[in-house]
């Protein structure tokens, strides 16, 4: 399949332009590539602050957020390279099989689950035996964060991972998964003593109990709390989770499988910039033992908010963390800013303003282009393939704060739209071989 053009009187030219060293790029993540040719299961971590969490654009219906991976409710460019690499999920014409591939998902308000007394949803909690994590004053116990940011039932919220919780001993919620699957997971998050927190997590087949085992939920990473159990094919399973405890219980779901398959992580951290990336990534990143890495480079928030030489020393210590691991670097596109009297110099990569020596570079978005170079520089040190989607919007859009970028492309200062999305999308399309462009 050929790149589209892009929509709006931009300069075609882009499309011939190299944002991404293709060959770079497949070297330094051939690992991954040789077990994703072979169809066998992985993990992916795509790592970085809200250009990855941020899920508004073309978000999906309630209805579709049911049966959708848990953080990954809008049509985002991470939920399209996850379908991308999702086994069974493309025909050969680029059609859709199967919009989860070889998975499946109920999220807790799944039609199929059922929830002992049912779950509140406003500011009381009367008779029902749990409760979602809808923010609210009232019961302070609800609002648990999962992740980076607290989370919501709301459809419209930015960083959802919605869940219900429980602090009543014996709460059940019962979901059941079809015959073929040879796989599931519960996706649970974490209460205030979750070292008092155990769930019992018992698998029906119709006549035996295949899996009964209670699951303490003092996980030690900070990302979705996920447990794996494997299954034979042949019958429908009943799932049934039950709180053991009077401490606080949250499920988000569960996900399923009847093939191999690419699980991605959306570890989006809202606000985030490399030092807070670091300072997350021995919990959020490591413990997945991830097949690869992509790593999206948080520049809009580095710029506003450390230095240039801190913004160096924290993404090379982040770096170090991930060790071995393949890592695809996508350095971050240009934001819309706000100053229409400095002139940006595209040969040099950076703004017309002069700096007195020992000044130090820190909120101000003018040296957007020094943070870039300075990732370039430590991703080509380590080794880690690039995507250039910075050149790409300043191609696009120039780099003159009167350069407006549409809303097709971003919905606001920095969050992508459709069309953004889709300049993550078409540069990751030709790392992976799915698209035939010159470059």
């Amino acid at each position: 399949m050929r790149l589209l053009p892009p929509q709006g009187d931009i300069d075609l030219a882009i499309l011939n332009k190299k944002y991404t060293d293709v060959q770079d790029c497949r070297m330094g993540i051939k690992t991954f590539l040789d077990k994703w040719a072979r169809k066998l299961t992985a993990t992916v971590a795509v790592f970085g602050d809200s250009i990855v969490a941020y899920q508004n654009s073309e978000l999906l219906s309630v209805e579709e957020q049911k049966t959708a991976p848990c953080g990954l409710c809008g049509n985002s460019w991470v939920r399209q390279i996850w379908q991308l690499l999702n086994y069974n999920t493309y025909g050969e014409n680029g059609e859709i099989l199967n919009k989860n591939g070889n998975m499946g998902f109920k999220r807790f308000d799944h039609a199929d689950w059922i929830i002992s007394n049912g779950y509140a949803i406003g500011d009381i909690i009367t008779t029902e035996d749990w409760a979602t994590n809808k923010i609210t004053a009232t019961d302070a116990w609800r609002k648990r964060t999962h992740g980076s940011a607290t989370q919501t039932i709301m459809p419209d919220s930015s960083y959802g991972k919605p869940m219900i919780g429980t602090k009543i001993n014996g709460a059940t919620a019962v979901v059941t998964i079809p015959s073929e699957a040879i796989g599931f997971s519960v996706i649970f998050g974490t209460g205030v003593n979750p070292q008092l927190s155990i769930a019992n997590i018992k698998t029906n087949n119709g006549t035996t109990d295949v899996v009964n085992e209670n699951v303490t939920m003092n996980f030690t990473d900070a990302n979705e709390k996920r447990k794996v159990w494997t299954l034979t094919a042949g019958t429908e399973k009943t799932i049934t989770i039950t709180n053991t405890t009077t401490e606080e219980l949250w499920v988000w779901g569960v996900e399923y499988w009847t093939g191999t398959y690419v699980k991605v992580f959306n570890i989006g951290s809202a606000g985030s910039t490399v030092s807070g990336l670091y300072s997350i990534s021995a919990t959020s990143v490591t413990p997945l033992s991830a097949d690869l890495i992509i790593f999206e480079t948080p520049i809009l928030n580095d710029t506003a908010q450390i230095t240039l030489a801190d913004s160096y020393t924290n993404a090379r210590s982040l770096f170090d963390v991930f060790g071995i691991t393949p890592v695809l670097a996508c350095i971050c596109h240009r934001g819309a800013y706000n100053n229409p009297t400095i002139q940006f110099d595209r040969h040099n990569l950076r703004y017309n303003v002069t700096v007195p020596e020992g000044t130090k570079i820190v909120g101000n978005r003018y040296f957007f282009p020094d943070y870039v170079k300075n990732y370039k520089i430590l991703a080509h040190k380590y080794s880690y393939g690039i995507m250039d989607i910075f050149s790409k919007s300043v191609d696009a859009f120039g780099g003159l704060s009167t350069d407006l970028i549409s809303t097709d492309y971003l919905l606001d200062w920095g969050h992508l739209g459709p069309l953004g999305n889709k300049w993550y999308v078409d540069e990751f399309k030709k790392v992976i071989m799915l698209d035939d462009t010159e470059i």
